[in-house]
């Protein structure tokens, strides 16, 4: 297989190279950044209070943001493009004989359907997102109230002034606050989770069925399954331990405020709070009501990624409303006019253009990562056994995802500029779309930039002082990240500490069971850390299984 992309000056020149826990519909996605001028020292500082920080310099350079996939190369001989939903034709832009170049706009539909389903979709959104609010101001109320029948117990035994009660007052909602926090984060982090693992064992499944002799390919498609496991091992487990730390919160309210309590969802418990009619759905009503537990939270904010996903797609296909040709070529039929009816990929209303050879690129891609996505993008395909890289351009992008499992993917076209002649059909390779570039940008290793929630800092290095610093970031990627505030240009950003031991150096060791990708044509992949078969496969770890055709996720599943 050929080297990795590599990133250079010009990108296109020769030799640069997500039920209690939640469904799984998903946000992230896999942006790597581009570096154009590599101008970040990497350096070990010397000195004997120094030597144990390897640090780099932040400094000016060009970077882009890319999407990478694994593509496969095609034939074009003629293209047939027909609109991917259902809708009203507003206009056709082209006739018989017309030549046409890729991405060159083709037809539009009325925008008006697609509207009104959007707003549908924002409506439930916005339902969602309400009925998570209720929920927390729940269990906050609840605190509240629990505060308030401790400061009054604290009166009447000292007959004096309410002082605050260590544990408990305003310090046991303000723990509940962030614990909900931990809880709504960690289970949007498990939602994207599931998601990604779920389009990698997609792509793992086409790349190993689609070139059986091109096994390097097919290990690196297993690698990045076997990595998203892991990745949704984590996020479970990382979800599992904010549910416990909040409901322990939650008991510790319902203790001191003497309120009743009973058993929720998963052993959590369940309280209610005097005079209170707020909470979840189906958790409301009465002079009492429900306090939701932590499961509930959870349940409620996968739905409201669920929701938010719905939205994307709506909107995305507003976007892609206008349909563009894939290909560089001549129009040879038009059944589409103005104020006609289409069907979703009408096999009728169609405009079919010819062209006179050449390849092009098709790759897949998730539904968090298409909303980056624009047709006329710059993009490059590095096809396995080539040296350099081919430029292209997105042409065309569908609106219809094709699902399986419960997964929706978007096929992506690639016009290539580039057609050389030794490009053979079926060859398979890299394709990375650029989404965003920033020209002599501030900008750290990506290494170097630590997330906690919303919140991004780097450990800058000042004599032998070790100081975090916070940021505010622009385009992230594998390589370096832009930075837009919060450091100045020669600052020495810590990179690694020299004194840490190296990961997988732990005393501690844990086992991995094998698991076996069934592929389409009967072949079975084996690999490790816990079980993945396409088509509902259970990615569960210790914490409980992950159902990845769309089904439930919970702690000891």
């Amino acid at each position: 297989m050929a080297a990795p992309f590599e990133p250079t000056i010009d990108p296109f020149a020769p030799g640069s190279g997500r039920g209690r826990l939640g469904r799984s519909i998903g946000l992230v996605a896999g942006i790597a950044v581009v570096t154009a001028i590599a101008v970040v020292i990497w350096t070990t500082v010397a000195g004997s209070a120094e030597s144990r920080y390897r640090v780099a310099t932040a400094a000016n350079a060009d970077v882009a943001a890319t999407i990478n996939a694994v593509e496969a190369i095609e034939p074009v001989t003629s293209a047939t493009v027909a609109f991917p939903s259902a809708g009203k034709v507003q206009s056709v832009n082209v006739s018989l004989g017309s030549a046409v170049t890729a991405g060159q706009s083709l037809a539009s539909l009325d925008p008006n359907a697609l509207q009104n389903t959007l707003h549908q979709r924002q409506a439930t959104l916005a339902n969602a997102e309400l009925t998570l609010s209720k929920a927390l101001d729940a269990q906050t109320a609840a605190a509240d109230a629990a505060a308030a029948v401790e400061a009054a117990a604290a009166d009447a035994a000292t007959s004096t002034t309410s002082t605050a009660v260590p544990g408990g007052g305003g310090s046991l909602t303000s723990q509940i606050v962030a614990a909900q926090r931990q809880v709504t984060s960690a289970q949007r982090q498990a939602d994207a989770a599931i998601t990604t693992a779920n389009t990698k064992v997609a792509l793992a499944t086409t790349a190993c069925a689609a070139s059986p002799l091109v096994i390097v390919t097919c290990q690196t498609a297993l690698a990045a399954v076997t990595t998203a496991q892991a990745s949704v091992q984590t996020a479970q487990q990382t979800l599992a331990t904010s549910m416990t730390a909040l409901d322990a919160l939650l008991r510790q309210q319902a203790a001191a405020g003497g309120s009743s309590s009973g058993s929720g969802g998963g052993g959590s418990p369940v309280t209610t709070v005097p005079g209170s009619t707020t909470g979840g759905a189906s958790r409301t009503g009465g002079p009492t009501a429900a306090v939701p537990t932590a499961a509930d939270i959870a349940s409620d904010q996968a739905a409201v990624d669920s929701a938010q996903q719905a939205v994307t797609v709506a909107e995305q296909a507003i976007a892609q409303s206008t349909i563009s040709s894939p290909i560089n070529g001549t129009v040879v039929q038009v059944t589409i006019v103005a104020g006609q009816s289409v069907s979703a990929a009408s096999t009728t209303a169609t405009i079919v253009i010819a062209a006179t050879g050449g390849f092009e690129s098709s790759l897949t891609l998730s539904v968090d990562q298409i909303p980056k996505v624009r047709v006329g993008q710059a993009a490059t395909v590095l096809p396995d056994g080539f040296d350099h890289v081919l430029r292209g351009q997105v042409a065309q992008i569908a609106i219809q995802p094709t699902t399986t499992n419960g997964t929706a993917t978007y096929r992506v076209i690639i016009a290539l500029s580039d057609q050389p002649a030794e490009l053979r059909n079926g060859s398979i390779g890299t394709a990375s779309i650029i989404i965003a570039t920033a020209k002599n940008a501030l900008s750290v290793p990506t290494s170097a930039v630590h997330v906690d929630g919303a919140t991004r800092t780097v450990n800058v290095l000042n004599g032998s002082t070790v100081t975090s610093t916070e940021v505010q970031v622009g385009i992230v990627g594998t390589d370096l990240t832009q930075i837009t505030s919060g450091l100045e240009s020669g600052a020495k950003v810590v990179l690694a500490d020299l004194h840490e031991p190296l990961p997988g150096s732990a005393t501690k060791s844990s086992s991995s069971t094998s698991n076996q990708i069934r592929l389409p044509n009967g072949q079975v992949i084996s690999g490790t850390t816990g079980g993945a078969t396409p088509g509902g496969a259970n990615f569960g770890g210790a914490t409980g299984g992950a159902n990845f055709g769309g089904g439930g996720a919970r702690p000891g599943g």
